[in-house]
């Protein structure tokens, strides 16, 4: 952040503090993360806080290494195999559908929203903790993580790259959004029918360049400005109000 606002002391003081930090603790050398150096998860457990590298910090991600995904598929391995026993409160389902999101695996994305969907969400759209006790606390931090999961499922933005319809399920064939935020100050909205995208467009709330990875799976379309395609992106710069439309 300091080195987006251009606090050029900020960021060096900052950099300093990261140079300084431990590296991850993984079992062996591409296992799932460790609670610490010492300590392994060895019991289901409803907080996934030793997850925070992969979500929502993005230490860890799909585009990195060989190892980075060798050690977000094991993470989510050990969670599995570990089951949700001692997950009783449904902000355990929620922040896993985020992280699951983040990491492009979008049907255990919908599993677990859809637990905690049916299983702690009272008529009233309350999340209740405790939903099979005669005390049921409600709280809503869960349901805003459930609406930030679909937002990652929908749309990210992260590493300078926006991307559509990232970790979308099967069951959402046919879906569609207008006017989410991502980073960058873009305004995107999309559709998507029959399982593939077919509309895009991105409005710039403030001048800059916009990447954006191809949401077309390759198909050529049409947009309505100059662009350019390096790699998997498209790429152009936007004045404040402009629009990137693609069809």
């Amino acid at each position: 952040m300091a080195t987006a606002t251009g606090d050029n002391a900020a960021a060096a003081a900052w950099q300093k503090v990261l140079d300084q930090l431990d590296d991850l603790a993984v079992e062996g050398e591409a296992g799932a993360l460790r609670l610490s150096p010492d300590e392994s998860l060895g019991e289901s457990h409803r907080h996934h806080a030793h997850l925070m590298p992969i979500y929502p910090l993005g230490i860890l991600h799909t585009e990195g290494s060989d190892r980075d995904r060798k050690i977000i598929d094991a993470s989510l391995e050990q969670i599995d195999q570990l089951g949700t026993k001692r997950w009783s409160c449904g902000f355990a389902f929620t922040w896993l559908a985020c992280i699951a999101a983040r990491s492009g695996d979008a049907e255990r994305a919908e599993r677990n929203l859809d637990v905690f969907l049916k299983a702690f969400v009272s008529r009233n759209g309350f999340h209740l903790n405790r939903p099979g006790s005669r005390r049921r606390p409600f709280t809503l931090e869960s349901n805003f993580a459930a609406g930030q999961a679909v937002h990652e499922m929908l749309l990210q933005s992260w590493g300078g790259v926006v991307r559509v319809f990232p970790a979308v399920p099967d069951a959402w064939a046919d879906v569609s959004f207008e006017d989410l935020r991502a980073e960058g100050g873009f305004a995107v909205s999309a559709r998507r029918r029959a399982g593939s995208t077919t509309w895009v467009r991105i409005r710039a709330e403030h001048a800059g360049l916009l990447r954006l990875r191809d949401p077309f799976a390759g198909k050529k379309v049409t947009f309505n400005r100059d662009i350019k395609k390096i790699g998997n992106d498209y790429q152009c710069t936007l004045r404040k109000g402009e629009v990137l439309e693609a069809r």
